[in-house]
């Protein structure tokens, strides 16, 4: 986190992909709740972390233990300015993982 960031702040865009299984899901356990999905990423937000990456290891890895069926896990988040010399609308990194 750049020292400007601590004063300023930054807003983010977070996506997230899960994947399940596709057989017929006949029971609410076996799906992901979303709103349980939320509450883990805004929950790991609302704690100061330097490196996203730090940030997004931790939202997947509480994911995968609240969610042990998802199959495969994509996380996006892009922070949307950028503190550094560049012409960059916003920069990104991508988790990926598959179980």
């Amino acid at each position: 986190m750049y020292p400007e960031e601590k004063i300023l702040g930054n807003q983010f865009t977070v996506t997230c992909t899960v994947g399940i299984s596709n057989e017929a899901v006949t029971e609410i356990e076996e799906t992901v709740d979303y709103a349980i999905l939320m509450e883990i990423i805004q929950k790991h937000f609302a704690t100061p972390t330097p490196l996203l990456e730090t940030l997004a290891q931790k939202i997947e890895a509480e994911t995968k233990q609240r969610f042990p069926q998802i199959l495969y896990f994509i996380l996006s988040i892009r922070k949307k300015s950028v503190m550094l010399n560049a012409q960059l609308d916003s920069s990104e990194i991508i988790l990926e993982k598959n179980y």
